[in-house]
């Protein structure tokens, strides 16, 4: 999914390498994506996980055992991951479209 780089303010900006998550957002597109900004259901968020690496969709359900996520793109399933397997978990900011 993504090219990752660190911000200044503790975001990151997380370019989009492929069609995997179209319609949402295309290859080249330029992600801000925060975990200091609090994330409802409903948000698009990034997840990295250990195990299932960098994920990007909607957050579908979220509580200590479990947070559920709608992957984006033409695919379009649902992943649950492990919050004890989470890396990062942030809400995305802003996009260039």
């Amino acid at each position: 999914m993504s090219m990752i780089q660190p911000a200044v303010d503790g975001s990151k900006t997380i370019t989009v390498l492929g069609n995997s998550m179209m319609p949402l957002y295309r290859h080249g597109d330029r992600l801000i994506v925060s975990d200091q900004v609090p994330i409802a259901v409903g948000d698009r968020i990034v997840v990295e996980s250990a195990t299932l690496g960098t994920l990007g969709g909607t957050l579908l359900y979220r509580d200590p055992k479990c947070i559920a996520v709608m992957l984006g793109g033409k695919s379009r399933r649902d992943v649950t991951v492990d919050p004890a397997d989470v890396e990062y978990l942030g809400r995305i900011i802003w996009a260039s479209q």
